[in-house]
């Protein structure tokens, strides 16, 4: 399977390490052992102290997880559950 980055198509990677742990992943990334493909969130404390660098600035990869919040009939009648489905999705935003 090819995935289109930066206007090049390149092919999946068919062999390398591989990492269930994304601290685990951004530290071998730091120390030279490849790239990072991770969600910017999780992976600024490694930006802002410098060990990683962004490949490119402009480019936003969407995810292919979803996340969904979930509840039962008449929760959201509930002000505070109401308040943190708004506040969830706004920061989600």
């Amino acid at each position: 399977m090819k995935y289109p980055v930066c206007g090049l198509h390149w092919p999946a990677p068919s062999e390398g390490s591989q990492f269930n742990d994304i601290g685990l992943m951004c530290d071998a990334a730091s120390a030279g052992m490849g790239v990072a493909l991770v969600r910017l969130k999780l992976g600024r404390p490694w930006l802002e102290q410098g060990t990683l660098v962004r490949l490119f600035d402009n480019i936003v990869a969407p995810s292919p997880h979803a996340h969904y919040l979930c509840w039962r009939t008449g929760t959201m009648d509930r002000w505070e559950c109401s308040a943190f489905a708004d506040w969830l999705r706004k920061t989600l935003a």
